[in-house]
């Protein structure tokens, strides 16, 4: 039960962590996670949303729902 309960809490600060990342970094996590290959025009993607916060511009992804396995409201999947 306490195996179960660490691991619980492990995932909710791991969830947490990462809503506060950049969207490229969630998105990238997203994808790993579920086993999907991050290529070079994925990478480009990443490039691309990284200077636009550093320009304090909104990048362009879409909010993951429930639906897709995903709690965190901040999750985004870059947009290609």
């Amino acid at each position: 039960m306490a195996n179960t309960q660490s691991r619980e809490g492990a995932y909710s600060q791991f969830e947490a962590w990462l809503g506060e990342q950049p969207y490229w970094l969630q998105d990238a996590a997203w994808r790993i996670y579920h086993g999907q290959e991050i290529d070079d025009k994925q990478i480009s993607i990443y490039a691309d949303m990284c200077i636009a916060q550093a320009r304090q511009e909104k990048p362009e992804y879409k909010c993951l729902s429930e639906k897709e396995g995903v709690s965190h409201k901040f999750y985004g999947i870059a947009v290609d």
